[in-house]
């Protein structure tokens, strides 16, 4: 398979490019193809843990993709730039903290349903808080609430739930009027990371950020590997692909990232592209040691669990992307087709969070696949 070829028009062109590797951009941020020079080295014994994760398997689905190609013919392709392209950025932020406030307002029946100020984007969402930190709910009258099946206070139209000090996932569920379900909510209460400072907790290493790193971390066991996040992704496609067969292990995602990859399977779902279940996350998030053991670059969002490499695999389910394009061939053909889907839906989505959008070809270890982050601004590479 070709690698990808960036076109530059001058010298000044390369370096910008050149400047960009920094940031998710080079080959080794594929994984499994760098082993031989690790940034930093794992442990004796430990490379065994770096191997590809494999998720279960999606339902079969038909592919129909010929009235789309046409659609995306003349998609729009972001030019490199030095904005798009820079890589002295910010990493994600920590999980939103709820405040206790004093709730003063009434709950009329039209009402907007809030979590923490903000309508969920799907009747199906997570919210991440620390021991100790509140999640707020603003409900539409008549509505109610329940935690883990327990019915909560509700004080005009408001309730304030506080996360236990104990890490783990807690059922949200809110009724109308009639007693229908109109809205879910796991509710993650997360490792703090400040319990690996001595760079691993519960065995499980992690090692020292390059950056900030994020305020918690998911705490995964076996049992909450099929744990559902968002209405078509479960916490155990994002796990690191270190140390098979330890547990527990923890993963980091953020919400724009997990709002950016919905968006995309729901609207491939729509135009008839694929009926598939969910993405394949063939790279999710990555502990910093794990990152550096395969030389991956410095600075990956996937160490805040703000990117995922993924593709459509379904048709058949045989662990490579599908033939979108549609040409009786598997190659970055369609990795590109899939990245021009994505970048015309970007685009025109004014509700959806700014984020990376990378396009990969296949090698010796893995197919072809697209990367997808929310890192708050638009850069594009790949294509």
């Amino acid at each position: 398979m070709k690698a990808a070829i960036f076109l530059c028009a001058s010298v000044a062109g390369a370096a910008l490019i050149a400047s960009a590797l920094a940031d998710d951009l080079e080959p080794g941020h594929q994984d499994g193809v760098t082993f031989d020079q690790p940034r930093t080295p794992p442990e004796t014994g430990e490379r065994r843990g770096l191997r590809e994760f494999r998720e279960p398997g999606h339902a079969a689905a038909p592919q129909k993709v010929a009235a789309l190609s046409a659609r995306l013919t003349g998609a729009n392709k972001a030019s490199l730039s030095a904005d798009s392209l820079e890589t002295d950025m910010v990493p994600p932020g920590p999980a939103i903290a709820g405040e206790a406030d004093a709730f003063v307002s009434g709950a009329a029946d039209d009402a907007p349903l809030l979590l923490n100020g903000e309508a969920p984007p799907y009747d199906f969402w997570f919210v991440k808080l620390l021991p100790g930190e509140n999640a707020r709910f603003g409900l539409p009258g008549g509505h109610s609430l329940r935690v883990d099946g327990d019915l909560a206070e509700v004080s005009e139209g408001k309730v304030s739930w506080t996360a236990p000090e104990e890490t783990g996932f807690h059922d949200i569920e809110i009724t109308n009027g009639d007693g229908e379900t109109v809205q879910q909510v796991t509710a993650i209460v997360l490792e703090p990371a400040k319990n690996f400072e001595d760079g691993s907790e519960d065995g499980f290493r992690m090692d020292e950020h390059p950056r900030t790193p994020p305020a918690g971390y998911i705490r995964l066991t076996e049992e909450d590997m099929d744990r559902r996040i968002t209405p078509h992704f479960r916490a155990g496609q994002f796990i690191c692909k270190q140390q098979p067969g330890h547990w527990p292990k923890y993963i980091a995602l953020t919400d724009p990232m997990m709002r950016r990859l919905e968006a995309l399977l729901i609207s491939l779902r729509e135009d008839g592209v694929t009926d598939a279940e969910t993405l394949y996350v063939m790279s999710g998030f990555r502990s910093p040691f794990y990152n550096y053991g395969i030389g991956a670059t410095e600075f990956s969002r996937h160490m805040w669990g703000d990117a995922s490499d993924v593709y459509v695999d379904v048709a058949p389910q045989d662990g490579v992307m599908d033939d979108l394009n549609g040409d009786g061939e598997l190659n970055k053909k369609d990795a590109d087709w899939l990245y021009d889907y994505a970048e015309k839906l970007f685009a025109e989505r004014d509700d959806l969070p700014d984020g990376g959008l990378g396009s990969y070809g296949a090698n010796a270890v893995h197919g072809p696949f697209i990367h997808v982050d929310g890192r708050g601004r638009a850069a594009r590479w790949g294509r």
